[in-house]
């Protein structure tokens, strides 16, 4: 049976977008690895350590805050397309007047003391983004929650939690979003969609593939890993065959579109930031919001070691890894992400 997908953009720009993005990716490609040895620390030729095009990110070469001005920028431009091209129609305050927009549909996280806004985008952090922000919101108690109680759905609820935007009337909603300090991170979307199967579908499909499940006592290692990659290839197969479904649950949200989950174009943002870049991308708006003395975020290790992503999507053919791009392709434009060279190869 041949799968059709129902593309977000005119089939010939799919083409165009990823020819484009491979000249670019493979330019990038040749100069980390002329610069590895300073880049990482000498760690030889294992392909486990291949720089990845837009996941490993030289430091050195970046003017962040023209890059910030720039992440912004580019949000607003690809969003402008998208408007002017019927492929996005931006109703958000009309959902919260009529009272349509479910809790699931967009999580801001509220600190009213210090009026910010935080988007929720689960798989990119957000546990330690709503430990950080609970900390502002109750620095008396902070500390009282346990991270399994942030982390679950139930967690907000309680004397020394955190409120949803949902939570409070509309009028409050709108004024809110006009007037509060509004941010959000991202990171490179095939790796928050490995993360989200590996979370919250990865046990279950073992669990229910009998085969996989009579010999998880008495299989090798390697052969469940196997499974567990095999597993991934058929969750991307039916988020391929599902198509672009903007009607999704609270579980569904680990790998939804982020534009669909922070409504990204219905929001004039403050900041955008990436996993990527994490350690400076979380000092800069720590200190844009004036809360930097107040709280903190823990600090992300650089790494080039991306055995497990190339493991899982090894194999998986580059018809898939063009499919699953089509799918999230407004991702792509919107952070400026590149699919790497080595999946299109």
């Amino acid at each position: 049976m041949t799968v059709s997908v129902l593309p977000l953009y005119p089939a010939h720009d799919l083409q165009f977008d990823l020819d484009t993005s491979l000249k670019r990716v493979k330019s990038l490609s040749n100069k980390l690895t002329q610069q590895k040895n300073s880049i990482f620390d000498g760690s030889g030729e294992s392909k486990e350590n291949i720089p990845l095009e837009t996941i490993d990110v030289e430091y050195e070469d970046i003017d962040f805050k023209k890059e910030y001005k720039e992440r912004i920028a580019n949000k607003d431009r690809v969003c402008q397309l998208m408007e002017d091209e019927g492929l996005y129609n931006d109703t958000l305050f009309e959902e919260i007047d009529n009272e349509s927009l479910a809790e699931h549909h967009l999580r801001l996280v509220v600190d009213e003391k210090h009026q910010i806004l935080y988007c929720e985008l689960p798989k990119v952090g957000c546990t330690n983004w709503k430990r950080t922000m609970l900390q502002l919101i109750h620095p008396d108690t902070f500390g009282q929650m346990k991270v399994e109680d942030i982390k679950s759905p139930h967690g907000k609820k309680g004397e020394d939690g955190y409120k949803y935007l949902s939570s409070y009337p509309k009028e409050q909603q709108i004024f809110m979003l006009q007037t509060f300090y509004k941010f959000m991170f991202v990171r490179h979307p095939l790796e928050r969609l490995l993360s989200a199967y590996r979370d919250k579908v990865q046990e279950n499909y073992l669990q229910q593939n009998f085969v996989a499940k009579q010999l998880q006592e008495i299989a090798s290692e390697d052969f469940l890993t196997e499974a567990n990659v095999e597993g991934f290839h058929q969750f991307v197969k039916y988020l391929i065959a599902k198509g672009d479904n903007r009607k999704f649950g609270a579980r569904q949200r680990h790998w939804g579109p982020y534009y669909h989950i922070c409504k990204v174009c219905s929001i004039n943002w403050n900041f955008i930031g990436k996993m990527e870049t994490l350690n400076e991308d979380v000092e800069y708006v720590l200190r844009d919001m004036n809360v930097r003395d107040l709280t903190d975020y823990p600090k992300r290790n650089k790494t080039t070691n991306h055995s497990t992503l190339l493991k899982f999507y090894a194999n998986m053919g580059k018809d898939n890894i063009r499919k699953i791009y089509e799918l999230y392709k407004p991702d792509y434009d919107l952070f400026q992400y590149d699919v790497p060279s080595i999946f299109l190869d």
